[in-house]
C-alpha cells in the first residue's frame, strides 16, 4: 500500500538517508572489524574480546544492517507505487483512444496492446510467483544505467547480472544499454540485441511472496530504475522462453550479445603471470572496454588494479555476511578473517592479485580494436 501523503521524491529522498546510514554503519564495521582483528596486546582478555565480537556484537551489526536494507526497498517501493497510480490514469486514456480508433478504422492486427503478453515461467518449478505491473517506473535513473544498479535476485544468473554491470561501468557500454530498451507507450518494452534479434515484453514482473519486492532482478540502486528487470526478462523470453533455464552461463558470451563487440578470454589457473592480469585490466579500463571474471562457480565485474590487488563488484549488490555464503567463500579458499578484510561496502571486494590467479578461472573483455 503506498505512503499516504508522501511524495514519490520525498520517499526516495528518505530511501537514500536509509540507504547512506547502512553505508555508513558498513562503514564502521570494517573499521572496528580491523582493529579487533589486528589488536597489538594478546592475552586471555585479546581473545575474550575476539569471540564476543564474532559471537555477539558482528551478528547485530549485520542485522541492523539487514533491517534499514528491507526499509530502504519498502520505501522505494512506495515511491514506485506512487508513480504507478498516476500511470494508470494515462492507461485508462490509452484504452478509450485506441477504442475510438478502432471504431472508426477497424482493427489493426498488427498493434500492440496492454494486455499481459505471454510471460517466461517462474523459476519455482513447483508453483508460479505472483506478478506485479511496474509499467511505468523509470526505465534509468537520471544518471543512466550505472554498475550499482545491478542486483541479482533470487536466480542464478550471475553471469547475465554481470555482464551487465561490466557494461555499465564504461561509457560505450552505457550508451548500448540505453539503446537496447525500446519503451512502446502501450505498457511493453521492446529489448534489442546486438545479433538483431528482439522481444517485446510487457511490464509485469515475478514478485516475491509479499508481493511487493521483485524476485529476480531487483531494482536499482539510485531508485526504481528497471532496466536490469527488463534486460533479463527480455533474455530470459529470447533464450528459452523461461527464467529457470537461463541459469548459469558464460559472462563473456553474455556481454558480448548485449554489448556487441568482440570478446577474448584470459585464463587464470594455466600460469597467468601477475604483470598480464595487469596489463590485461589497465589496458581495458583505459580503452573503455568492459571486464568479467568467473570463479567459484560464481561471475563477478571486474573494476580495477593497483598491482597488488584486484578490485570486483559482486553483481548480488553486496557481499553477504560470512556466515550466509560459508562453503562458497570455502570453495574460492578464502578462510573468515580474509574475507572480513578484502570486503568492502557496496558488493566491492578486494582480493590480493596472486589469490586471484590462483582461484580464478579467466577474465573477460572486450578485445582491443585492430
Amino acid at each position: 500500500m503506498p505512503a499516504i501523503g508522501c511524495t514519490p521524491g520525498s520517499l526516495e529522498d528518505s530511501a537514500d538517508q536509509t540507504d547512506e546510514l547502512r553505508k555508513h554503519i558498513v562503514g564502521c564495521f570494517h573499521d572496528l572489524n580491523w582493529q579487533v582483528q589486528n589488536l597489538s596486546w594478546g592475552g586471555e582478555d585479546a581473545e575474550d574480546l575476539r569471540i564476543t565480537w564474532h559471537n555477539a556484537i558482528e551478528p547485530q551489526f549485520n542485522q541492523a544492517c539487514i533491517l534499514l536494507q528491507q526499509l530502504e526497498r519498502t520505501l522505494r517501493y512506495n515511491a514506485s507505487s506512487q508513480r504507478q497510480a498516476s500511470s494508470h490514469g494515462l492507461k485508462r486514456i490509452y484504452w478509450f483512444a485506441h477504442s475510438i480508433f478502432q471504431k472508426i478504422y477497424g482493427t489493426d492486427e498488427d498493434a500492440l496492446s496492454l494486455i499481459d503478453l505471454e510471460d517466461p515461467t517462474s523459476a519455482k518449478a513447483d508453483s508460479q510467483l505472483p506478478k506485479k505491473s511496474f509499467y511505468g517506473a523509470p526505465v534509468f535513473s537520471d544518471d543512466g544505467p550505472t554498475r550499482a544498479d545491478v542486483n541479482q535476485g533470487a536466480l542464478g544468473d550471475c553471469y547475465l547480472m554481470a555482464a551487465m554491470s561490466s557494461l555499465a561501468s564504461t561509457p560505450r557500454g552505457r550508451k548500448r544499454l540505453q539503446e537496447m530498451i525500446r519503451d512502446n507507450g502501450d505498457g511493453t518494452y521492446t529489448v534489442l540485441f546486438e545479433d538483431r534479434s528482439s522481444e517485446t515484453i510487457d511490464g509485469d514482473f515475478f514478485v516475491g511472496r509479499n508481493s511487493k519486492s521483485p524476485a529476480y532482478a531487483q531494482f536499482g540502486a539510485g531508485g526504481v530504475a528497471l532496466w536490469p528487470m527488463i534486460l533479463e526478462k527480455g533474455y530470459a523470453q529470447r533464450n528459452s522462453t523461461s527464467y529457470e533455464r537461463i541459469k548459469g552461463g558464460d559472462p563473456t558470451a553474455a556481454m558480448q550479445l548485449l554489448g556487441g563487440e568482440p570478446t577474448e578470454n584470459l585464463k587464470l589457473q594455466s600460469g597467468s603471470s601477475r604483470r598480464e592480469i595487469t596489463q590485461a585490466i589497465d589496458s581495458a579500463n583505459t580503452d573503455g572496454r568492459a571486464l568479467v571474471a568467473a570463479g567459484g562457480g560464481h561471475a563477478w565485474t571486474v573494476v580495477a588494479t593497483d598491482g597488488k590487488t584486484v578490485e570486483l563488484y559482486n553483481p548480488w549488490g553486496d557481499n553477504s555476511g560470512w556466515s550466509d555464503m560459508e562453503s562458497f567463500w570455502k570453495d574460492l579458499g578464502i578462510d573468515q578473517r580474509a574475507f572480513n578484510l578484502m570486503s568492502r561496502p557496496g558488493g566491492r571486494l578486494m582480493v590480493p592479485i596472486d589469490h586471484f590467479s590462483k582461484h580464478w578461472d579467466y577474465i573477460g573483455y572486450e578485445a582491443a580494436p585492430h
